[in-house]
């Protein structure tokens, strides 16, 4: 797996934020609102964040990302869009997905540094990171869908992935 530099991270950032004021103006083009707009965009800024967080979401949500792309999509819903279908829109509604972490604190485990626990370690983190993966690959097909009736480009390419 390859790494930005500052520099290029700095780059693609500010990269993402013209493509989403761009893909807005499209959008409202045709028959978005402004508001409806603006939120595609946050949804987009949260994927990024989960897509370039997935370890450490997976580890812990402690920058809270599942809780704001529920806050997101019920902004989406309340604005008139159809939300996101496999994430919540109510108050109170969380993504049914635990992090490590959480399963430490809620099960039981076996004896910290001992062959069954890193197993069962292992086993929930790759469980956990594929749930993740699985929320990120349906957020990029809403995007996708919304790109379709819209005309835009918020979707990812996927072009400018460093593996």
């Amino acid at each position: 797996m390859a790494y930005l530099n500052k520099e290029q991270y700095a780059y693609r950032r500010e990269s993402a934020e013209r493509r989403n004021a761009d893909n807005e103006v499209v959008a409202v083009e045709h028959g978005m609102t402004e508001e409806q707009a603006g939120l595609i965009s946050d949804l987009c800024r949260l994927r990024h964040e989960l897509h370039t967080n997935m370890d450490a979401v997976t580890r812990s949500d402690d920058l809270r990302i599942k809780a704001q792309l529920v806050v997101a999509n019920a902004a989406i819903k309340e604005s008139g869009l159809t939300p996101v279908p496999c994430i919540p829109t109510g108050d109170g509604d969380y993504i049914d997905i635990d992090d490590i972490d959480e399963l430490l604190e809620i099960e039981d485990w076996p004896e910290s540094g001992t062959d069954e626990w890193q197993e069962k370690w292992n086993e929930e983190y790759s469980r956990i990171y594929d749930e993740l993966e699985q929320l990120n690959s349906d957020i990029e097909k809403y995007l996708a869908e919304i790109d379709r009736q819209y005309g835009t480009a918020w979707c990812p390419s996927g072009a400018l992935r460093i593996f």
